[in-house]
């Protein structure tokens, strides 16, 4: 009988590791060190003058960095500290994934700036984001985070977002690394961002959407992880897209409405991740819903932006593109911005409009919406007959809007009711 009782104990053990107070309390202190060593380096950043010994962009990109750690990070990062240390979870979720902004981040500085009088600092600091994060994740009650995992409404369209940073990135970076390769010329975007973005984010996030859709739980925690990366980064790419034609004159980065896109839908994707969940279906047609409104306010407003500069300027010099680029379909460069204008842009518009005030069928619109955007990259590539990253973002969000109006489609029928 004894020999019958040893599979039952061995049945009923916890397989999920408990949080030690030790551990806690050494990545506790380790996290208010790193916070005071990122404050030193982003104020030495913003107010010691020639600090940065690197080109003027650089230099005005290290600017923007400095001032989104000092005024959006920082506070964050010591607000979920402290809730942390008050045994709140997600306060612990959340300050990890601003320990993986710090490694991202400042892993930019130790491999990318030119030598300064910084460089233990940021040496310590991307050191120190590594393994206090790896303290916290050892300490992490896993048996919560699975609960969490399992609890979570819907998943979809979470997935498709981490999947959606990914791909671009692995195209795109992927791309210019492999030109680079096969014609023996150096590119002109440091490499530093290729080994960051290669390395980390990609795979990071391909395997937060593959896992989280199988509900995995390091599916939902990368999934965390990459959500608060993507709102943060997402801001300093921004607000750098905009500062630097400012301050130093030039063209604004085209991808300005991706890095927006990423922004606010990493911001949603961290708080649906985050919060107690709802009504199983209420919650996730929300959020759903909200993202496709954010999708079309950003497409209505760079497709009315491009259509308008293309008609008004058919040349295309003000948006550097050549007319050799039609091959010969289009004379010049006002049909196609109609087009651009009218259809794509007037079409987010009034889509916009039909999903904000809830009309009938409006997921229908979305999904057609979508599927039209879908198909005018299409019909770009086969005339221009060469690929833009752009083209690889703007299908996606074209792909995103059909699968979110299908889902927002199916997901109305609750609210009808039979009257007898």
């Amino acid at each position: 009988m004894e020999d019958l009782q040893i599979p039952v104990k061995q049945q009923t053990k916890n397989p999920f590791p408990q949080p030690t107070h030790t551990a806690d309390s050494w990545s506790s202190g380790l996290v208010l060190l790193l916070i005071v060593l990122a404050l030193t380096a982003s104020i030495g950043g913003l107010f010691w003058e020639g600090l940065y010994r690197d080109s003027e962009k650089i230099q005005a990109a290290w600017f923007v960095n400095d001032l989104v750690t000092l005024i959006v990070v920082l506070p964050l990062m010591l607000g979920a500290w402290w809730q942390a240390r008050q045994q709140r979870f997600t306060a612990g979720l959340l300050l990890n994934g601003l320990l993986v902004y710090l490694f991202y981040n400042y892993a930019f500085y130790l491999f990318g700036a030119l030598f300064n009088a910084f460089f233990l600092l940021y040496v310590l600091l991307v050191a120190g984001s590594f393994y206090a994060l790896a303290l916290r994740l050892v300490n992490m009650d896993w048996m919560m985070l699975r609960q969490r995992t399992q609890r979570l409404p819907k998943v979809g369209w979470v997935s498709a977002f981490m999947v959606f940073i990914a791909l671009p990135l692995l195209l795109a970076e992927g791309g210019m690394v492999l030109q680079a390769t096969l014609s023996g010329k150096v590119p002109e975007t440091p490499s530093v961002i290729f080994a960051l973005d290669l390395t980390v984010v990609v795979p990071a996030s391909l395997l937060a959407g593959i896992l989280l859709w199988r509900r995995d739980t390091w599916g939902y925690l990368l999934a965390v992880l990459m959500s608060v990366k993507a709102f943060t980064y997402g801001i300093v790419l921004t607000v750098m897209t905009v500062y630097i034609p400012y301050a130093l004159g030039g063209e604004m980065d085209p991808l300005l409405p991706f890095y927006l896109f990423v922004m606010l839908a990493g911001g949603l994707s961290l708080v649906y991740l985050l919060r107690e969940p709802e009504k199983p279906w209420m919650a996730a047609s929300k959020v759903a819903r909200t993202l496709v409104l954010t999708l079309l306010f950003f497409n209505g407003l760079s497709a009315t932006f491009g259509g308008w500069q293309l008609a008004s300027d058919p040349s295309g010099a003000s948006m550097e593109m050549p007319l050799s680029l039609l091959n010969g379909f289009f004379p010049d460069y006002r049909i196609p911005g109609l087009i651009l204008g009218i259809v794509i842009g007037g079409g987010s518009w009034l889509v916009f409009a039909l999903a904000l005030s809830r009309q009938s069928r409006y997921g229908w619109w979305i999904a057609l919406l979508g599927a039209a955007l879908v198909f005018w990259i299409i019909v770009q590539l086969m005339i221009v007959q060469q690929f833009h990253v752009l083209q690889a973002v703007y299908g996606g969000i074209g792909g995103v809007l059909i699968l979110l109006g299908l889902y927002l489609q199916r997901r109305t029928k609750p609210h009808i009711t039979n009257e007898t």
